[in-house]
């Protein structure tokens, strides 16, 4: 059986930057294999829009494939439904294939939305929300609507 797939935010470490956009952990793990690396930290806030938006796209069949960067280092994951109820993963360095995973699409998503909804329960509790976070907001709405005959 091929371990699923799942994004993971460590909103424990969520922390306010002077500049910028507030960091957590965040990474793909696929098994053993954590993309882009263990403790990897990074614009989570941000990276979480673009993977609610991105998941909206291919559900309304508006696109095939999308791309997904992390803002730090020259890492991204192209994600895509190649049948129903599927998603497949390629994580890239420098447009170079580094390694696969799969996933069930509800099963993705819902975790997503978990671990969306608790970072921004964190942004909230200290007091860090921002416009970001009002975008992740947003764009949680529509992929649940758009998700629900998956969940």
């Amino acid at each position: 059986m091929t371990p699923q797939t799942a994004l993971f935010v460590d909103s424990s470490t969520l922390l306010l930057r002077k500049s910028g956009p507030a960091i957590a952990v965040i990474c793909i793990v696929t098994g053993e294999d954590t993309f882009p690396g263990v403790g990897w930290d990074d614009f989570a806030v941000v990276i979480l829009r673009w993977w609610a938006g991105a998941l909206c796209r291919i559900l309304r069949s508006e696109s095939k494939n999308e791309l997904v960067h992390f803002m730090d280092g020259p890492y991204a994951v192209e994600v895509s439904m190649p049948k129903p109820e599927v998603l497949n993963f390629r994580m890239l360095a420098r447009d170079v294939e580094v390694g696969t995973g799969m996933a069930e699409a509800k099963l993705f998503v819902a975790n997503l939305i978990a671990q969306s909804r608790k970072l921004l329960d964190e942004c909230r509790l200290k007091g860090w929300w921002s416009s970001d976070a009002d975008h992740l907001a947003s764009e949680l709405i529509t992929l649940e609507r758009k998700a629900r005959p998956l969940l």
